[in-house]
């Protein structure tokens, strides 16, 4: 008879970073794992038992040289392999939002089946999305979620608990028993993301996560958490894998429930500042100021920030006019190129650079800090459109520039351009101009 699987254990990997000479800083810091809270707060409503591991809060002061090129973020090996034993799980799932971290979640599957090997373990987050082939390779992992995960992990115990077939389980990745890869298509998108219970916020210390550091950019405030109010984008930028994840399908949560949350989060953990992690919370402007407008009226005086980028082409000034009054401090455009031709014909993000000059000078005039974000490097992108894009950067005085460099990331044969955005592939530099 099989084991019932009753209690999951989640764990946000620890962090393996390049070692920077000269500098007495890294550019990452504790963030709450807002993706693992929603799974966490989903199987906890369907009944089961579940317990969260963040391996980099917990140990953020712990740093371990791995060689001479890499060191590792995170509790020691030892404490994490005491607490995954403690907890006793039916099932471990570790979350892998960044490609750079493929090795180290190789690892740390290794170190867990060294104690638990009877104990499965599932995958999810941004890298095995899409490079679902590549964490699959790892002998220690045994299932992947692709995109989003609630309904897929839902259906996968399902299917575990009652000893069913998983062949034709949507967004699933597994291995057979004569070890074939299976990598079953399609998505299981939630539709209606307002059914969702809110991020499982009591398992884990959320004042641990405050103090004023580098997360997705320099915090304004110590009391800081993310949130997100969106899923999915229509658009379809060749170098963004956002939708490998999300899907095209955009779905929003609506104002009303995004303020009770804020509201909940102001109360209960004194919170000051909001870091949306939505690939573009303007999309639907009518929603936005809708949102932007409660704020105003709840009286909030919340901070927030949209790291991830904001779409010019969803934008107009008075939509920046609302944002500031309700507390938006810092707007980072998603500009990727300085040339049209680059834009329209190799990335295919439907914007017009005329349209960017406007909004960002406006910006600037009602006080909100500018940054961007840009791309180079694209097949078939000329030395002198790179050129247009610094050019457009030093023009336009763009107070933070995030240049991303593009290179594909091959999976068993496919080709997938990658960038800083979507799902976090590659290298990138900051430019600071004053």
């Amino acid at each position: 008879m099989v084991q019932k699987i009753n209690k999951i254990l989640l764990i946000n990997p620890r962090n393996r970073a390049i070692i920077l000479e000269e500098s007495n800083s890294l550019n990452f810091g504790k963030m709450f794992p807002l993706g693992m809270g929603y799974i966490a707060a989903y199987l906890e409503r369907k009944g089961y038992q579940v317990e969260i591991i963040d391996t980099i809060a917990e140990g953020f002061e712990n740093r371990e040289e791995i060689d001479e090129d890499y060191i590792r973020i995170g509790i020691s090996d030892e404490l994490l392999i005491d607490k995954v034993c403690r907890a006793k799980p039916d099932m471990v799932g570790i979350s892998c939002l960044f490609s750079t971290q493929d090795k180290e979640l190789a690892y740390m599957a290794r170190l867990i089946k060294e104690h638990l090997p009877e104990v499965p373990i599932v995958v999810g987050g941004a890298h095995p999305s899409c490079a679902p082939e590549i964490v699959l390779e790892h002998p220690d992992v045994d299932y992947i979620v692709i995109g989003e995960g609630e309904n897929v992990i839902e259906e996968l115990l399902f299917r575990l608990n009652n000893n069913k077939s998983l062949d034709g389980q949507q967004s699933l990745g597994y291995r057979d028993d004569g070890g074939i890869i299976h990598i079953n298509k399609g998505f299981n998108f939630v539709e209606d993301i307002d059914t969702l219970p809110m991020p499982a916020y009591h398992l884990l210390n959320i004042p641990g996560y405050y103090g004023k550091m580098a997360v997705q950019g320099e915090r304004i405030t110590e009391r800081f958490l993310p949130l997100i109010t969106s899923r999915g984008c229509p658009f379809d930028c060749t170098f963004c894998t956002a939708h490998q994840v999300w899907g095209h399908k955009y779905r929003w949560r609506s104002p009303e429930k995004i303020v009770e949350e804020m509201e909940y989060l102001k109360d209960k953990y004194d919170l000051q500042e909001i870091v949306f992690v939505d690939d573009n919370i303007t999309l639907d402007m009518k929603r936005a100021e809708r949102l932007f407008d409660l704020m105003i009226e709840k009286r909030l005086n919340l901070i927030w920030t949209v790291p991830n980028g904001i779409a010019p082409y969803a934008l107009t000034p008075q939509l920046l006019d609302k944002m500031k009054c309700a507390g938006c401090r810092v707007v980072n455009f998603a500009i990727e190129s300085g040339s049209q031709r680059v834009l329209k014909e190799i990335i295919k993000k439907p914007l017009n650079l005329k349209k960017v000059s406007p909004l960002i000078k406006h910006a600037k005039a009602i006080g909100l800090v500018v940054g961007g974000f840009f791309i180079c490097g694209m097949p078939g992108e000329t030395l002198e459109e790179i050129r247009e894009t610094f050019r457009f950067i030093r023009r336009h005085k763009i107070s933070s520039a995030n240049i991303s460099i593009a290179f594909p990331l091959i999976s068993s044969g496919i080709s997938i351009v990658s960038s800083s955005i979507g799902s976090h592939f590659t290298p990138s530099i900051s430019l600071i101009i004053t």
